[in-house]
């Protein structure tokens, strides 16, 4: 059953460093997989032998999984750009050299990160349209410069709804490889900046649900949740360039609209 061996793969992975650590726990996430499949039977309780024949029954298959951050998943993501190129230019709507848009979603961004590496392979590329929703940090992040979002807003998109993406620091490489800039950019930074935003909305949210309407208490964290949604953190504290940003612009369309609702 793929769907369980993906599963299976997620629980393991990066458990450990050497072979003696990534054993046991593979044996665990196997045995703990396996009762709740098989609970009630007689087979619940697999034992060691029969799961190490299973780990040997994967093992040749080379599977891994592909989350958003993996670079087995950016490779084919790179590759539907030109298989849509190759399937314009069969059509007769392009000719050979032609530059095109492509539209694609955001989220933890990884269509656009292998985007814009199949441009750098010599895909042509007139611009890239990102589509955003409520969630927009990414188009914050390009249009305005700045890290700002107000909490975790659950739409109709829910592989949208992403508010730390995974690929932006390779969107970032690229873009100071391509402008030519070497200084340093504190990744670790932006993230504890999210991740502080984040924690600030969901504890005001928090005691709203424990507060009575209409009262002083409730009035001032609805202000405190307004204030904490329009604070920004410009990328350029973090080392993004006005350049970087120039060039992401040019090559990037995404609308940085000031809404909760879905665009």
């Amino acid at each position: 059953n793929a769907q369980d061996i993906a599963k299976l793969l997620l629980d393991i992975r990066d458990i450990g460093t050497t072979e003696e650590e990534k054993r046991p726990a593979a044996i665990s996430a196997i045995r703990k997989q396996a009762q709740e499949k098989l609970k009630g039977t007689e087979s619940e309780n697999i034992s060691e032998e029969e799961i190490l024949k299973l780990a040997e029954l994967l093992r040749p298959l080379g599977l891994s999984s592909a989350n958003s951050i993996n670079l087995c998943r950016l490779l084919p993501q790179m590759t539907q750009y030109f298989v849509a190129y190759r399937d314009l230019l069969m059509r007769g709507v392009i000719k050979p050299g032609e530059k095109i848009a492509y539209a694609v979603p955001s989220g933890n961004v990884g269509h656009l990160t292998a985007g814009l590496m199949a441009e750098e392979m010599g895909l042509p590329v007139e611009r890239f349209v990102a589509g955003t929703n409520a969630n927009n940090i990414f188009a914050n992040m390009i249009g305005k410069g700045v890290i700002a979002h107000r909490g975790l807003q659950k739409t109709s998109s829910p592989s949208m709804d992403i508010l730390d993406p995974s690929n932006v620091e390779r969107i970032f490489i690229i873009a100071a490889r391509r402008t030519n800039c070497t200084g340093k950019i504190d990744f670790e930074g932006m993230k504890r900046v999210i991740k502080q935003l984040q924690n600030e909305i969901t504890d005001i949210k928090t005691q709203l649900e424990k507060t009575e309407p209409r009262t002083k208490k409730h009035d001032d964290l609805l202000r405190r949740l307004k204030q904490v949604g329009l604070r920004e953190f410009p990328l350029k504290n973090f080392g993004v360039t006005k350049k970087m940003l120039d060039y992401l612009r040019e090559r990037i369309w995404v609308e940085d609209v000031d809404t909760d609702e879905e665009v």
